[in-house]
């Protein structure tokens, strides 16, 4: 469908998915781990690979914008779920909105890039 859609013209925004983060399972909101595990997102060869995948088939069209979360969520490449010395996932991979608001801009100018392109 996303290979389709730029093909069709549209313009389209990427998200690549969250890196993953490891808990155990007595991790939730109301009692955090007070050690979470960090790692190295050279070692999420998955998530790499399809990252790569996309840039490659799709990076330097202007129709498409990729937004890659791991800059943000993994500085200096090491995940860990904590960012900036708050929680910013609510499990291994899906954020909580203190994480999901870390991404807000980068989501929010890649839109915008889009519409100026399109005269919008």
């Amino acid at each position: 469908m996303l290979f389709r859609s730029v093909a069709e013209g549209r313009r389209v925004v990427v998200i690549l998915e969250v890196p993953t983060m490891m808990f155990s399972k007595r991790v939730s909101l109301l009692r955090p781990d007070p050690s979470p595990r960090a790692t190295a997102l050279a070692d999420q060869v998955d998530r790499n690979e399809i990252a790569r995948m996309l840039v490659a088939r799709l990076g330097g069209d202007d129709r498409v914008s990729i937004v890659d979360p791991a800059p943000i969520l993994c500085p200096g490449g090491t995940c860990s779920p904590i960012v900036d010395g708050r929680w910013a996932y609510m499990e291994a991979s899906h954020l909580n909105p203190y994480g999901a608001s870390l991404l807000s801009g980068v989501i929010g100018d890649a839109i915008e890039t889009q519409f100026a392109r399109a005269g919008g």
